[in-house]
């Protein structure tokens, strides 16, 4: 009988009200954000899209448990709860939870970061810590990437702090290859000139093997030197992907090859030489 005597409409109507005009302060807020997202969102790639997307949904879930917080603690402090006490409790047992979880806390920040950022997105070419690939999954806490192979690695979004972006901007590639010392040099860039307009040739024709190369082959001359060969270098501006798949630069060293062997120029190897007569004696 005292709980029917104590009971009060009001203490189930205005939490009801609290609870209704809550959920309809969410779906107002929710619909004016896909709308904000949604308009730039149609001009952009699929993979950036995605980024859109998700910046969005994270915004609408902070909203939603901020809403779902002050109306918990409203509902608490119109049935009598001291809300201040609990806060305080809670604000502990937080802090608790973070010491708990800061590995998970610092790639959850990390992960934001990222994607506020546009470091990079799903689709792109990247490399961290050595390993280059395409970007198959971006999450908050991870990031999957595989490669050529089909190797997928994940990397956790706080353990890392560089990571090179290749689908941003074309890419410089370059084809190394080395000749004799005191070869005829106009003969080597004759034979270097044929192999790019073989190239240029296939790559008009519509090769695929060539499809990765978007820009002009240039013939640097001589870059570098070796122990036992000067170092001449073909480049050109290619395709991100082409850091991954490497799929033009093989193409490039065979027309080479073949160029090389019709002008009779050598490739030179290493040569060990042996002193018989020290081992003899």
């Amino acid at each position: 009988m005292d709980f029917f005597n104590n009971f009060s409409w009001q203490n189930i109507v205005f939490p009801l009200i609290l609870i209704a005009i809550g959920v309809i302060l969410y779906f107002f807020i929710r619909r004016i954000l896909i709308k904000i997202f949604d308009n730039p969102k149609r001009q952009l790639r699929i993979s950036r899209r995605q980024r859109v997307d998700t910046i969005r949904i994270m915004l609408t879930n902070l909203i939603k448990y901020i809403l779902i917080a002050i109306i918990i603690l409203a509902v608490l402090s119109m049935w009598g709860v001291n809300v201040s006490s609990l806060v305080a409790g809670l604000g502990i047992m937080t802090a608790i939870i973070g010491l708990a979880f800061q590995d998970l806390a610092k790639d959850i920040i990390a992960g934001f970061s990222i994607i506020t950022e546009d470091q990079y997105a799903v689709g792109d070419i990247i490399e961290i810590d050595g390993f280059c690939g395409k970007v198959i999954f971006l999450g908050l806490k991870t990031t999957k990437v595989q490669n050529f192979y089909g190797e997928v690695k994940i990397f956790s979004n706080s353990t890392f702090s560089t990571v090179i972006n290749y689908s941003n901007e074309k890419i410089l590639a370059e084809v190394k290859v080395g000749v004799p010392y005191g070869s005829d040099h106009e003969k080597i860039n004759s034979a270097l000139e044929k192999v790019k307009q073989n190239l240029e040739q296939r790559i008009k024709s519509g090769d695929e093997l060539l499809r990765n190369i978007k820009g002009d082959i240039t013939i640097h001359g001589i870059t570098d030197f070796a122990d036992s060969a000067e170092m001449w270098c073909i480049r050109f501006s290619s395709h991100p992907r082409e850091r991954m798949h490497q799929e033009s630069c093989p193409e490039i060293r065979k027309e080479i090859a073949n160029a090389f062997r019709d002008a009779k120029i050598e490739i030179p190897y290493q040569t060990i030489t042996l002193n018989t007569s020290a081992i003899k004696s």
